[in-house]
């Protein structure tokens, strides 16, 4: 079967060409869509692969939006979501690929991933609940890990075999394009973050199965379009889980995290703006941080979801 990768990129010209040479090696076809970068990424792109199919989105749509405008041009049966900043290793592609081939109840697979550090990353995890997304949010989950993620940090460090999950980061993942139109692809409705988590809760309700592949493996530097847009991010990062639980007409769910996001953000604008004294950087968090709550007070269903 043949396969499309496809890139979506916003100011990603220092980090993409690694994987477009990764990907040019490995898939059939590769599409970058570009959220109007500013940095010069699609001229990189026109310039130095010229094999690469590019689409200028002209403007930022985000990231599920971005995706779905390039599955919209791809051929192939197979279709490879993949970050700028991801690096495949020999064969990873074709594993997955295979596993998704071989096996029809397969309906969106994902690679381990590894940071800069060769740390495996957590881009398998359990059923997202207010509870997990709070303590990861609240910075429970780097003094007591299982509050959010249970046992899966061991099921990953020493998975020999695929594992079923209940999603994967979005990052690096492979879903038959039979899939991938019969859920619509991702959700336009979430800009940014647990897109990749509402297709696979969507996926898993149709049959499908949500499998962690650690014979495939991928490094992930750290998403590189987020740090380059602080304000878009760190809004999308709150709003996101509360228009995935209202989504599900969980209220209750979306009242609790609207009130720890406003402790965490407050908590976080005060000590930036304490260390603001002498720091213009520290400043201008701080302030992203206020503006973000005052988004979190407001967010409702009339402001996507």
């Amino acid at each position: 079967m043949s396969v499309s990768a496809v890139v979506v990129t916003y100011n990603a010209a220092d980090v993409i060409a690694g994987c477009l040479g990764d990907l040019l090696d490995a898939a059939d076809e590769v599409i970058v869509v570009d959220n109007a970068s500013s940095d010069g990424t699609p001229e990189l792109i026109r310039r130095d692969f010229p094999a690469v199919r590019l689409v200028e989105a002209g403007a930022n749509l985000g990231y599920g939006a971005g995706n779905n405008l390039g599955v919209s041009h791809a051929s192939g049966d197979i279709v490879a979501i993949v970050n700028p900043d991801v690096r495949l290793t020999r064969d990873a592609l074709a594993a997955l690929v295979a596993y998704v081939c071989d096996r029809p109840d397969a309906g969106i697979v994902g690679p381990r991933t590894v940071d800069d550090g060769g740390q495996i990353s957590m881009s398998a995890r359990p059923a997202y609940t207010p509870g997990r997304v709070l303590a990861v949010y609240l910075g429970l989950a780097n003094r007591w890990p299982r509050l959010a993620y249970g046992d899966m940090p061991e099921r990953l460090r020493t998975a020999q075999a695929p594992l079923d999950v209940d999603w994967l980061q979005g990052s690096c993942i492979v879903v038959p394009r039979r899939v991938y139109e019969a859920l619509g692809g991702f959700d336009e409705r979430f800009f940014l973050f647990a897109e990749d988590v509402d297709l696979c809760e969507r996926a898993g309700q149709a049959g499908w199965r949500v499998v962690y592949l650690p014979g495939a493996c991928v490094t992930h530097g750290g998403s590189s379009s987020v740090k380059r847009a602080h304000r878009i991010s760190t809004r999308s990062y709150h709003t996101s889980p509360l228009h995935y639980f209202r989504k599900r007409g969980q209220r209750g769910a979306v009242w609790l995290l609207k009130a720890g996001f406003v402790v965490e953000l407050a908590i976080k604008a005060a000590r930036r703006g304490w260390q603001g004294r002498r720091d213009s950087a520290a400043r201008e968090e701080a302030h992203i941080y206020r503006q973000t709550i005052r988004d979190v007070i407001r967010d409702s269903a009339a402001n996507g979801l």
